[in-house]
């Protein structure tokens, strides 16, 4: 992240995606301005911050 503005949007899309349904298993912390690499599980379409998708094992993981 450039600024600490930018890691607060990215933690709220973080957050919000996990109020949604989102597993976490990996990350969720910084150290800024670093946000360190996040994987979620069990997303679905509705899940904010769902981009890119891979399929293992029958499970989504989103990626951002």
């Amino acid at each position: 992240m450039v600024d600490s503005g930018q890691l607060a949007k990215i933690q709220e899309l973080v957050d919000r995606s996990l109020a949604a349904g989102a597993r976490l298993m990996q990350g969720r912390d910084h150290c800024r301005p670093f946000f360190r690499p996040t994987v979620l599980a069990d997303c679905h379409p509705g899940i904010p911050s769902l981009r890119r998708v891979s399929v293992r094992a029958g499970r989504m993981r989103a990626a951002f």
